[in-house]
This record gives structure tokens, sequence and C-alpha cells, in this order.
């Protein structure tokens, strides 16, 4: 904080005091207040004059973000980067009016959008991603990456893809934010070439967002033979990738320094799935994967400035660090998972399909559940605590889950008479305090139709925006904004 903003709170802070009848400090009511909800601390402030001028106290807006970020787990509702202590007395009232009510709204049963908006987006995009804390989104298709401002409907600007007559991917892994500069990883993949590439989103001013390419390479396909598409994982300095090849099943890490794009590759030496999930965090990658040797396995592997190969990384790091039991029967993970660095560890969202028994009846069930496993690293090896499930009465399909780890939407179908089903949006939310647990809030949409098959879903649970768009719908395609805050 600079001597600037030191100086305005001290004068706020001697304002007040000159202005109070009682003799309490005022570092004594702040503190009394840090340990209240923004609805008590406001009906406290409003008993009378004297407390009322607390409202124009920096450190009492403060005090109560600080407690909906630790306290609640609330995502601050601004871009990541923002210092708020640097912030006016007004933007922080807006700020934690936003959170307070998202909060409320989403701990309802039934959370009802206070705004809906749909825009057309002019052709087809298969993946959204979202720009946390802000209102732009961006969307990806085969052809291009675009940027859209999600108040106006507005393209804000787009970039078409390096590789002509190929696949391209966004992934799940989350993109890297800097202070109003996001940088996303974009893999190609046709029948000759597997190429990597990131573009960066420039929105210092939403109103004129930029894109540009920051790093490509292209790799010829024969040299890897990937199931699918990779998602590529990145930071300021490196980028990867995993994948498990067609060749011998097995997966392997792949990744480059952006100065001198040499490439690295860590054979991982064991079985991970087709979509194995990658992520980079203090420079360390994560690679996460339902495999065919365990149901979901998460490794870590080191990465230093020093290695050049393989042959300087100690392969004694890379040992299976956790397993997940196959306790029901058959037991699958169902789509992309999420593998998350939020504030609190690398967390792990996966939604799971089980078959198991059903007392005496002996008959099958299937049972849809989501899983949030909070992983801590402990020095070398990385424990998984914190871990709580969520099971469903009926079908669920899709996962997305918001930056901060706590909020999962899923798409689950409602029966309905007549052997008729409805299918909905859903909000999962995740607690670690005072104990792991998880509850289930249906979203509602609004005029928005649900349909599984072709739903794209984007979640902001910073904003408490979700974002919604079909595929199979032709040129007028549309983006549906749903904001619950």
């Amino acid at each position: 904080m600079n001597s600037h903003s030191h100086a305005r709170r001290r004068s706020e802070r001697s304002s007040y005091t000159h202005r109070m009848a009682t003799p309490v400090p005022l570092d004594v009511i702040l503190h009394v207040i840090s340990f209240l909800d923004l609805y008590d601390s406001v009906h406290l402030v409003t008993t009378c004059s004297t407390f009322l001028g607390l409202l124009s106290v920096k450190d009492f807006w403060l005090k109560t973000l600080h407690r909906l970020q630790e306290v609640h787990m609330q995502p601050l509702p601004a871009p990541i980067g923002v210092n708020v202590s640097e912030l006016t007395i007004d933007a922080l009232r807006k700020l934690a009016l936003h959170a307070y009510s998202l909060k409320k709204n989403w701990a309802s049963k039934r959370a009802v959008p206070v705004r809906l908006s749909t825009f057309s987006l002019g052709e087809e995009y298969h993946e959204l991603c979202v720009i946390p804390g802000t209102h732009v989104i961006v969307s990806n298709s085969h052809r291009r990456l675009a940027a859209w401002d999600t108040q106006s409907g507005a393209c804000l600007g787009n970039i078409e893809h390096d590789i002509a007559d190929a696949s391209h991917f966004i992934g799940n892994s989350p993109p890297f934010h800097l202070h109003r500069q996001s940088f996303i990883g974009i893999s190609s993949k046709s029948r000759i070439h597997l190429g990597i590439s990131v573009v960066k989103v420039n929105y210092q001013n939403e109103n004129a967002v930029t894109l540009s390419k920051h790093y490509s390479n292209t790799l010829l396909m024969v040299d890897f033979m990937p199931m699918a598409n990779p998602t590529l994982a990145l930071d300021a300095h490196t980028i990867g990738m995993a994948f498990t090849s067609k060749l011998d099943d097995l997966s392997t890490l792949v990744y480059f320094k952006f100065h001198d794009g040499v490439m690295h590759r860590v054979p991982l030496g064991v079985r991970l799935g087709s979509h194995p999930n990658c992520l980079l965090h203090n420079t360390d990658f994560y690679v996460f994967g339902g495999g065919l040797d365990d149901p979901t396995t998460v490794f870590r592997v080191p990465i230093h400035p020093s290695h050049q190969s393989i042959h300087h990384l100690d392969r004694s790091t890379m040992e299976l660090r956790y397993s997940v039991p196959a306790a029901d029967l058959i037991c699958s993970v169902q789509g992309l998972s999420r593998l998350l660095h939020p504030s609190y560890g690398v967390f792990v969202v996966t939604r799971r399909s089980s078959n198991t028994l059903v007392p005496f009846t002996l008959r099958r069930k299937t049972i849809d559940s989501v899983h949030f496993w909070n992983a801590t690293d402990n020095g070398s090896r990385i424990d998984f605590g914190s871990t709580a499930s969520y099971e469903h009465t009926s079908e669920m399909t899709g996962l997305v889950v918001g930056m901060s780890g706590r909020y999962a939407t899923v798409i689950y179908r409602e029966p309905g008479p007549q052997l008729r089903s409805t299918y909905r949006l859903g909000l999962i939310r995740y607690a670690a305090h005072p104990s792991p647990e998880t509850s289930f809030h249906r979203l509602d949409a609004g005029s928005v139709g649900i349909n599984y098959y072709t739903t794209v879903v984007a979640l902001d649970d910073s904003l408490g925006v979700v974002y919604l768009t079909h595929l199979g719908t032709g040129v007028k395609a549309t983006l549906s904004v749903l904001s619950y805050a």
C-alpha cells in the first residue's frame, strides 16, 4: 500500500473519531464488526447517527470484504490482481453488496437470476472461457477465438487460429491471469500437426479489449499420437500438456519454456485415460486423469530451471501421489473434471457415475455424484483432505467449476409426468469450514431452455454469472447471460 493510501485512511479515521460521541475507540468497533455479516453490520451502524458515519470509513468495507472472503470463502467480484485497499469507498461498497447478494441468492433452494440477457454470436462456438470478475467472455470455435462484452453483446475482437483444418481446444485447465491480462492456452490437432498457442487477452480497458498471439509452436503428430486434443497448462514462463498416446496407451507430460521453446518430455508410465488434465502451480505440474490403472490419479511433477531433459529429472518425485479408492462395483469418471488452484491449495472436482447394489433387492442402481478433493502440499507428498461429495437422485450431465473451487454447475434431469423429463441447471456448493460439506441449489434459468445434449455452460462464480449457448442451432447461435447478483 502506498503512502497516499495510508494518509487517506488515517484522515478518514481521524474525521470519524472527531465526530464520535462515544469513548469507544474506532479500532474496537471495527474489530467487533469483523465478526459480523454485512447484514448485521449495516443494522448495527444504522442504530444511531454516531455509528452511521462508519459507512464512510474505508476500513469498515475492507473488514466486511475480508470476512466474506476468509470466513465465507466468497470470491471477490473483481478482476484477479485488483488491490482492494486502493479502491474508493464507493467501489468497496459495491463489491461488498454484490458479494453478499450473491451469497444470499445462491444459498437459497432456488436461486433466481436478477438479470437475464441474450445476444447473437453470429456463429457457433463449442467452448466458452470466463475471464473472472469481468464482463468479458472468450468463445472458441474451430476457426477463431473471440472476446465478447456480455453487457452490450458487442464482439470486442477475434483472432484466427494458426492451423487450418484442425480441431482447436481450450480445455479445462484454467487460464493464467495477471492484473487486467489473461493468457489462454489453445491446443490444435490435425492429421499432420499438433499445435500449441497462447492468446493474450488485454482488458485494461474493458471497452477496448485486444487479443494477440503470445506464443506458438507446431509439433509433428507422428511424434506424439495423442488419443484426444490435449489440454494446456501455463504460467508466466512455461506451458505444458499431458496426453495419452495411441501407440502404447501410456500418458506423457510435455512442456516448453517461453524464452527458448525447447521441448521437455516426461513419460509418466501410467494410463490416465484419453483426456488427462494438466495444471501448473508454483512451478510444479499436476497431472490428473480418470485412468485405466486407477479410477482417479493425481501426479505432481516438480519442474526446475536446471532440468534440460527427462534424464535430469528425479524420477522418484513422480511416484503415485493419490488414488481414489474404487469402493463401488463399477465406477467411472464422467466428462472432463477440473484441476484448480484456488487460494487454499490445489483442488480436484470430478463427476462420477457409479453402479452399486441396492440392499435386499440386489438390483443395480446408478448413482451420479460430484466429488470435491482439496489437496494440500505437505512437503514431498500430496495429502488429500477436506473431501466432500454430493449424490444426486437423478441423472446429472456436464460439470462446470468456478475458479474458486467452491461452486460447480451441473445439468440434471428432473422427472416429469408421463415419463417426460425436463433438464435444469443446478449449483453444488462446497464449504470447507467448520467441516467439509456440500449442498445443492437449483438455478432458475428463466426463459432459457436447457438441452443437455447441446448446451455449453460457463461459470463465473466471482460475479455470480452463468453463460449458456447451444450447439446445432445454425448461424443464429446465441449466448444467454444469467446474473444472480
